[in-house]
């Protein structure tokens, strides 16, 4: 039985969320990180999800809106989340793949994203200290912020990309009748597209929506989001 990515994405972002709170936000308040990621909306009047830097704070625009401040707070937090979730699925991705060869240029081209990690978390934790102190009447580097901000949203997208490699890289090697002796590598290559899903939703990326949204799940039965 075929199940739809989408099936699993608002447990992928739950997940995501959950572990960079978990990891905590360095330079970030940590009371205002608490509670539910809904008291502060990432989204526009009409529901559409926002992350996209050219709507945050930093621009001079939008710099005294309330809304779009608590919006870019909002937005930096689950991008932060999404950079912490994409290095505990390398390292499953890692490990569902050493011992396979023709997965291994899959795998590189999530590496060549978590090479960034470390400049990606640093980027969100400043753009998101500084839209903290915005709202507290601070005044801030808003190009500086700005410039981060976009590093982190940068990332959001590398991962897609990445993530298209692994997939892709995967969905050539299984098949029916191998499936069962590759379960973690299909495993680990559901909830990278799960993630990538989300991802493209969070970039409003229509094409990319649209690729993921047609995609299927390879190991329904065992995939941890179906349990």
């Amino acid at each position: 039985m075929k199940k739809n990515v989408y099936a699993y994405c608002l447990l992928t972002l739950a997940i995501g969320y959950a572990l960079g709170a978990f990891l905590g936000l360095p330079c970030a308040d940590s009371e205002k990180l608490s509670g539910d990621v809904n008291a502060l909306p990432a989204y526009s009047a009409n529901r559409e999800i926002i992350t996209s830097p050219d709507y945050m704070c930093f621009q001079k625009k939008y710099a005294k809106d309330k809304e779009a401040q608590a919006r870019t707070v909002a937005s930096l937090r689950v991008m932060y989340s999404r950079i912490a979730e994409f290095s505990s699925l390398y390292r499953m991705a890692c490990m569902s793949t050493v011992d396979n060869d023709k997965l291994q240029n899959g795998l590189a081209s999530l590496t060549d994203v978590v090479l960034h990690n470390s400049e990606s978390f640093d980027a969100a934790a400043y753009a998101l200290k500084a839209a903290q102190e915005m709202q507290e009447g601070k005044k801030v580097d808003m190009k500086k912020a700005l410039r981060n901000a976009k590093v982190a949203y940068a990332a959001i997208e590398s991962q897609i990309a990445g993530g298209k490699a692994f997939v892709a890289s995967v969905d050539s090697f299984i098949t029916p009748q191998n499936l069962q002796d590759n379960i973690m590598a299909a495993t680990a290559r559901d909830m990278v597209a799960s993630h990538c899903s989300v991802n493209a939703s969070l970039a409003q990326n229509d094409d990319e929506i649209d690729y993921w949204s047609n995609m299927s799940i390879l190991a329904p039965d065992v995939n941890m989001a179906s349990k």
